[in-house]
């Protein structure tokens, strides 16, 4: 069955969609890390490496976390996130866990990898099959119950692939909003009452994350050299859900970014806060996994001087968007 449906989503097939199930990190049911099942393609192999060896690993080893005052400290790792780095996605949940021997410092990663499928098909068809497949793989015990619980959820995203009569795209970011992401900020009430969260936003992208912006000449390539040293942005959730926050900033930083430019939305479920990172992501973007508001600022509440030729752009923007 899984087999068939494989195929009906193009695995293997050139230019269809396709979908990838995996985790990795730490689970009771082993002595130390898992041994990465699913980990089939190089997205997730790259979000693997970069997410936890090089980013929780190398926090963990130079003690980046724990030498924080606890009150500046997220107390654990509780986190939905998107990676999109051109035609691939990988859809996540992140969570505290431990291994075996009841060590706890590294978390567990369950992932669908998805390639040439819309972020708003996945948004709408594996959150939820995501999420119970955390729930069930908590309270697994062994690495058999574990195997299963994966197979499950690879079983229910190609199921509903094809009922769905999921069909591949190279515009993966289509669709996400019903109206431009602006004129979405400009509905949600903390905007609308004072826009100086907004324009501190609008600085932070124009002043920060220039290396990242579209060219003139073409949506799909960064500004600047791609190899730009990765940059990251706290924002507000200003969203209800962690999929409609996830909608939301996918769209906003999707009109202004280069296709081309690898992006990571952070969600916590802990806090209303969603991290952004632009680049090739190093182990000092991923410190903000566990650092809260007081050691990391939202960047709508940073004091930016904002000169008055950039004020004239951002109401610009903000007028014609309304």
């Amino acid at each position: 069955m899984i087999g068939a449906l494989g195929k009906l989503l193009g695995r293997g097939r050139t230019g269809g969609p396709a979908l990838s199930v995996a985790a990795f990190g730490k689970h009771p049911a082993w002595d130390d890390h898992m041994d990465d099942p699913g980990i089939d393609t190089e997205m997730l192999a790259e979000v693997k490496r970069r997410l936890y060896v090089e980013g929780v690993g190398r926090n963990i080893d130079a003690g980046a976390w724990s030498s924080m005052p606890a009150e500046e400290r997220v107390s654990e790792f509780r986190h939905v996130f998107v990676w999109r780095k051109g035609e691939e996605i990988v859809l996540g949940r992140l969570w505290s866990s431990e291994d075996g021997k009841g060590r706890s410092a590294y978390p567990m990663a369950v992932c669908i990898g998805a390639s040439k499928v819309p972020l708003r098909w996945l948004l709408e068809h594996a959150v939820g099959p995501l999420e119970r497949a955390e729930t069930k793989l908590r309270k697994a015990t062994t690495q058999d119950g574990v195997h299963a619980e994966l197979g499950e959820l690879r079983s229910a995203v190609y199921e509903r692939g094809s009922a769905t009569g999921l069909a591949g795209s190279s515009d993966v970011l289509g669709g996400l909003l019903d109206r431009p992401a602006m004129q979405e900020l400009l509905s949600r009430s903390e905007v609308a009452a004072d826009k100086t969260k907004l324009y501190r936003l609008l600085y932070a992208v124009e002043s920060e994350l220039g290396a990242f912006r579209r060219s003139p000449e073409s949506s799909g390539t960064w500004l600047r050299a791609a190899s730009a040293k990765a940059q990251m942005v706290r924002v507000p959730r200003w969203a209800d859900s962690p999929g409609e926050a996830i909608a939301l900033w996918s769209a906003f930083f999707g009109e202004r970014m280069a296709a081309s430019a690898p992006i990571v939305i952070l969600v916590s479920r802990k806090r209303k806060m969603i991290d952004v990172i632009l680049g090739d992501a190093g182990p000092e973007q991923w410190w903000c996994l566990l650092a809260d508001e007081p050691a990391l600022s939202l960047t709508t509440d940073v004091p930016y001087e904002l000169d008055d030729a950039f004020l004239s752009r951002a109401r610009g923007e903000i007028a014609g968007a309304g």
